[in-house]
């Protein structure tokens, strides 16, 4: 019995080695769980900042782009205009209201793109 003992208890003693190795293991993946767990949760936070920043900024360009648009559309128009005015003949032996006759219907009119 005594041979029993003697080859148990080193055995023993090597798995409660084992044992502490692997909760100290265990401790460290723990607190670099909770380190990866805070970080995440940080970058999450920035992200949705940045979400929102964005969309905002989205908003904005389009409002500017609907604006630019609007008034590309007036000066093309204002352009086709002035097109249709330097392709139309003054006749002011009509009396005193002058008024405008195109010379050719092809050459006044407007095209918008």
């Amino acid at each position: 019995m005594s041979n029993e003992s003697t080859t148990t208890f080193p055995q023993k003693d090597e798995l409660l080695q084992e044992l502490a190795a692997t909760k100290d293991q265990l401790n460290i993946l723990l607190k670099q769980h909770e380190e990866l767990e805070v970080k995440s949760k940080s970058d999450v936070k920035m992200l949705v900042k940045e979400v929102k920043s964005l969309r905002k900024t989205q908003t904005e360009l389009k409002q500017k782009l609907d604006m630019s648009l609007q008034e590309r559309s007036e000066v093309e128009v204002g352009f086709g205009l002035l097109f249709f005015f330097s392709k139309c003949a003054f006749y002011p032996e009509l009396g005193e209201s002058v008024s405008l006759v195109p010379l050719k219907f092809s050459s006044c009119s407007i095209f918008l793109n």
